[in-house]
C-alpha cells in the first residue's frame, strides 16, 4: 500500500522510527516530518512515543494523517510484540555507539526514577555527577549507576542501561533485512542521503522541534563516553558485550580519552534542569486543576459537596 503521490512519485502509506532510548529518535521524527509536511506539503501530525503496539494500531485505524509517521522507543516495543512493524512500508532504526548511549541516558533518566517527593536523593545524585565534574577519573559510571540503582531501589538499573544500549544490534541480527539502519552520526552530519534514496523523498536538515520535547536534547554529538568512561566502564559496557559493537560496526576495545573534561551544562545542571521541568509540568497540573475545580463552583474554601 503506497500513500499520496508527488509529482509522479508515490510516498509512503506509513513510516516508522524506531531506536533505544537517548539515540536520536526525536530529532529523525521531526525531520521525517518536516520533509513531509514543509517539503511535501502533506498533512502529517505523527505518533510520538506511544506505550504499546495497540496504540499504533489505533492510530493506523483513525488518523487522518495523509502519511502514517510513528516514532517509538524498542525497549517498550519489545517486551510485548513487533508484529505490528509490518503495517509500515518504510521501517527505520537509529543507533548510535552504546557507550555515547549509556552517557546520555545516565543524565536524562534521573528524573524517571527519583521521585520529586525526595529530594535528599536527588540532591545526593546531583552531588554524584558534580564530582564527575570535578574529577572525571573519582567515579566510574558503573560505581555512579550502582549508587543510583541503590538510591532508587532498582538493583538492576545497571544492566538495564547497558541493554537499552545495544538493543539496536539486537534487532540488527534478529531482523535487519526489514530495516533502514541510520547511525546517529549522519543524523548529526545532516547526512540524509541514504535515507531520503530508501524514503522515496528528501529528508533535510533546518528542522524543528517543538518546544515539548526540546528539553530532550543534550550535546548533539558522538564520543562524549571518551571523557567518562573509566577501564571498569570499558570492561562492563563495551568488552563484555563486544559482539554488539562489533554488529554494529563499533570498536570495543577504542580506549577512554587521557584528557577528560565534562562541563556541567551537560552533566549536573542538565539533570538538575530536568526535574525542574518535572517540577513546573506538576505545578501547571496542580493550577489547571485548581481552575477546573472553580469553573464547577468548587472554589477555594468550598468543599465537593458544597458545589449545587
Amino acid at each position: 500500500m503506497t500513500g499520496p503521490a508527488i509529482a509522479g512519485a508515490a510516498v509512503p502509506s506509513g513510516i516508522l522510527i524506531l531506536g533505544a532510548a537517548k539515540s536520536g529518535t526525536t530529532a529523525l521524527f521531526y525531520a521525517v516530518r518536516n520533509a513531509l509536511t514543509e517539503g511535501l506539503g502533506l498533512r502529517v501530525e505523527g505518533l510520538f512515543e506511544p506505550r504499546s503496539p495497540d496504540d499504533i494500531r489505533r492510530y493506523l485505524r483513525r488518523s487522518p494523517d495523509e502519511v502514517r509517521l510513528v516514532k517509538a522507543l524498542l525497549a517498550p516495543m519489545l517486551r510485548r510484540s513487533m508484529r505490528f512493524t509490518d503495517l509500515f512500508d518504510r521501517r527505520i532504526i537509529i543507533f548510535r555507539d552504546p557507550r555515547d548511549n549509556v552517557v546520555s541516558r545516565l543524565v536524562f533518566m534521573l528524573k524517571n526514577i527519583i521521585p520529586l517527593t525526595e529530594p535528599e536523593k536527588i540532591e545526593a545524585v546531583l552531588d554524584l555527577l558534580r564530582r564527575k565534574e570535578r574529577d572525571p577519573e573519582s567515579l566510574s559510571v558503573v560505581a555512579i549507576i550502582s549508587e543510583i540503582a541503590r538510591l532508587s531501589g532498582r538493583p538492576d538499573l545497571l544492566e538495564n542501561v547497558r541493554g537499552n544500549a545495544v538493543l539496536p544490534a539486537r534487532m540488527k541480527q534478529e531482523r535487519g533485512g526489514e530495516f533502514f539502519l541510520m547511525p546517529y552520526d549522519d543524523l548529526v552530519a545532516e547526512n540524509f542521503g541514504p535515507l531520503s534514496a530508501y524514503l522515496g523523498f528528501p529528508v533535510s536538515g533546518g528542522y524543528r522541534t517543538e518546544p515539548r520535547h526540546a528539553y530532550v536534547a543534550r550535546r548533539k554529538e558522538s564520543g562524549d563516553w571518551r571523557n567518562w568512561f573509566l577501564d571498569e566502564d570499558v570492561r562492563y559496557f563495551a568488552t563484555e558485550v563486544a559482539d554488539a559493537y562489533r554488529l554494529l560496526g563499533f570498536d570495543p576495545d577504542e580506549r577512554p580519552a587521557e584528557h577528560r573534561h565534562i562541563p556541567p551544562s551537560t552533566c549536573s545542571e542538565y539533570a538538575a534542569a530536568q526535574f525542574e521541568r518535572v517540577r513546573e509540568k506538576r505545578r501547571q497540573q496542580r493550577a489547571a486543576l485548581r481552575e477546573r475545580e472553580r469553573r464547577m463552583g468548587h472554589g477555594p474554601g468550598l468543599s465537593a459537596g458544597a458545589a449545587v
